[in-house]
């Protein structure tokens, strides 16, 4: 399985990083997708990194899963970005997983009107839905994450969603991701 992780300069380092990290040692395929038109991206606390492609050259029904950090990436420039919220929806037609944490619920607050969610504190007065006061839930074809304190939890719930392989995530677990 192959999915995108849409990052924009600010995203929150762990929420991304520690996410991807989880992923790929679960047996999935991540592409770290640019949705600015920079070489490399700024993450929130000022690290450099270098993405592997960028959005224009993505075409999004090739990928079987979404995922967005929050962090400051989030308010300065993925919640007014018509393209983020055209993946959404690519993804949501499909019923293919869509995976955010942290600030960047706040993008699915159409789709998540009347379904338990989390979010980071402050963020579900965007949304319409039921939230939930715990680090990651699972509704349908999307996951939520709190908060960089909840990003292995996040991975992990993301690789028992696609992979359905309990042994799987137990063993990654234990070893302490």
């Amino acid at each position: 399985m192959k999915g995108i992780i849409l990052l924009d300069n600010y995203f929150e380092d762990t929420e991304a990083l520690a996410t991807i990290d989880v992923l790929v040692r679960g047996g999935l395929e991540v592409l770290r997708v640019n949705m600015s038109n920079d070489k490399e991206l700024t993450t929130q606390c000022g690290n450099k990194i270098v993405v592997d492609t960028f959005y224009k050259d993505v075409k999004l029904s090739d990928y079987d899963f979404l995922v967005i950090p929050g962090g400051k990436a989030v308010m300065n420039s993925l919640l007014n970005d018509k393209r983020v919220y055209d993946a959404i929806e690519v993804f949501n037609k499909h019923k293919k997983l869509i995976a955010t944490i942290c600030a960047a619920p706040a993008l699915l607050r159409d789709y998540l009107v009347g379904k338990d969610y989390t979010c980071f504190p402050g963020f579900d007065k965007y949304i319409n839905g039921n939230y939930k006061n715990t680090g990651v839930v699972r509704t349908d074809n999307y996951i939520t994450a709190r908060s960089m304190y909840y990003s292995i939890e996040f991975g992990l719930e993301i690789v028992k969603y696609l992979t359905n392989n309990t042994t799987l995530v137990e063993r990654l677990k234990a070893s302490n991701v």
